[in-house]
């Protein structure tokens, strides 16, 4: 009798370990990824990107734990951020004319598009505990936290500010050369 309460406390104990290990888990033997894509909208873009920056990111993720271990994930995020100028918001009362000087007026700097490179950023040191972190969550969570630093007031005047700056070393020399006159840029 002792032996028959010993096995089923034994395997009574091996299916809790085992809910606890692949419980809350679920496996799928097989994924289908079908993409059906429609062009709805062809736009002309007057945007003349004038610079773009590089940006490394690197983003922390912590959990805190009373009576286990704590979890820590590190990442290094890369990302690309380009400066424009757009063409189209230039009307004629924007340029001006002298005998030898063409004054421009432009349109405010803008950012053209932000973007995180996946390919080129990495997780650097992750201690997690599989059964109680879910590592993709941790992972979104810090995708999310640098997109909300690329889209931040602070980066956008950065890159306005190098843009302004950029916008003539490209413009200039090229309109001066069109035009045969001292090229003067402005900002609206």
């Amino acid at each position: 009798m002792k032996s028959i309460v010993s096995y089923l406390i034994v395997i009574a104990l091996s299916l809790v370990a085992g809910w606890f290990l692949f419980g809350k888990k679920t496996f799928q033997e097989e994924s289908t990824i079908t993409n059906d894509a429609a062009i709805t909208k062809i736009q002309a873009i007057g945007k003349l990107e004038l610079v773009q920056l590089n940006i490394k990111d690197v983003l922390e993720y912590k959990i805190k734990r009373d009576y286990l271990p704590d979890s820590r994930m590190l990442i290094m995020v890369n990302g690309e951020m380009a400066g424009c100028v757009d063409l189209q918001k230039i009307s004629d009362s924007d340029i001006s004319e002298t005998k030898d000087t063409l004054t421009l007026l432009l349109p405010a700097p803008e950012v053209c598009y932000t973007k995180i490179n996946h390919n080129k950023s990495k997780v650097y040191n992750a201690s997690t505990f599989s059964w109680l972190d879910n590592e993709t969550e941790m992972v979104e969570s810090l995708y999310k936290k640098a997109d909300a630093y690329f889209a931040s007031d602070s980066i956008k005047s950065i890159i306005v500010a190098e843009t302004k700056k950029n916008a003539p070393t490209i413009l200039v020399p090229l309109l001066e050369n069109i035009s045969n006159k001292k090229v003067v840029l402005h900002y609206k």
